[in-house]
C-alpha cells in the first residue's frame, strides 16, 4: 500500500486550488473584530489621503500605501483587510515563482502554508509593510530572473520595484544593497565586467525612473509639500 503523506498529497495539488484555498482561508478572518489601534491609524489615512491630506500629513512618509490603500478604503474596514489579503497572495504567488525551481513542490506549498497561518494569527489590513514584502519578493524574482535568463529589461523591472518600495517605506532604500548580488553572480559565473556593469547600470536606472515618476505623479496631486 502507498504510504500517502502530507507532503505528498500537497505535491500533488494543483497550484491554482492551492492558492484558492490559502485565499478562503484568510477571508475568514477580516470580518472579525474591530482595531482602533494601527487599524484605525491606516484607515484613516487612507480615508483622507486625497480630500484632506494635511490632517494626516504624519503618515505621508508611507506615501505609496496611501495609493494602494485608498483604493479599498471605500469599502471601511473590511476593504482595507480585502486588500491586505490580496496583498499577502500576490506576495505567496510571487515568492512560489521564485522557489519553484529549486524546491520540491510540496515542500514549497506546506512552507507557503505554515507562513499564512503565521501571518494570519490576526487580520492583516493593508499597510506599508506587508506591502513592503510584497515589493521585496518582487525585487528579487525579476533580479534573479535577469542574472538566470541574461534580459535586461528584467533588471529594469526589478529596480521599478526598488523605486515603488521606497515610496512605501523610505528605509527601504536599503534594497539597493542587494546589487552586491549581481556583483557576485558575476564572481560565480565568470560574466564579463562590461555585462555586469551594464546589467547594474539598468537596475540602477528602473529605480531612478520610479522615483522620477511618483515624485512627479506627487507633485501633480499636490502631495509634494
Amino acid at each position: 500500500m502507498e504510504k500517502r503523506s502530507i507532503l505528498s498529497w500537497l505535491e500533488r495539488m494543483d497550484v491554482k486550488l492551492f492558492f484558492g484555498l490559502l485565499f478562503l482561508y484568510q477571508l475568514i478572518f477580516i470580518f472579525q473584530g474591530f482595531d482602533i489601534a494601527d487599524e484605525g491609524f491606516h484607515a484613516t489615512f487612507y480615508e483622507r489621503f486625497y480630500s484632506d491630506p494635511e490632517s494626516v500629513q504624519y503618515s505621508f512618509m508611507f506615501w505609496f500605501s496611501g495609493v494602494f490603500g485608498n483604493l479599498f478604503s471605500g469599502f471601511g474596514l473590511w476593504g482595507i483587510r480585502f486588500g491586505g489579503v490580496l496583498v499577502i497572495m500576490a506576495t505567496i504567488i510571487a515568492t512560489y515563482q521564485l522557489l519553484k525551481r529549486y524546491l520540491n513542490p510540496g515542500h514549497l506549498k506546506l512552507g507557503l502554508f505554515l507562513v499564512t497561518i503565521l501571518l494570519n494569527n490576526n487580520r492583516k489590513t493593508i499597510y506599508y509593510d506587508n506591502l513592503s514584502i510584497l515589493f521585496y519578493v518582487l525585487i528579487i524574482l525579476f533580479l534573479v530572473a535577469g542574472l538566470r535568463d541574461r534580459k535586461l529589461w528584467k533588471f529594469f523591472v526589478s529596480g521599478l520595484f526598488i523605486g515603488a518600495c521606497v515610496f512605501t517605506r523610505p528605509p527601504n532604500v536599503t534594497v539597493l544593497g542587494l546589487g552586491v548580488v549581481v556583483l557576485y553572480y558575476a564572481f560565480l559565473y565568470k560574466v564579463s565586467w562590461k555585462v555586469w556593469m551594464l546589467q547594474a547600470v539598468v537596475w540602477v536606472s528602473g529605480f531612478v525612473v520610479a522615483s522620477a515618476f511618483l515624485l512627479g505623479v506627487m507633485k501633480m496631486i499636490g502631495h509634494y509639500d
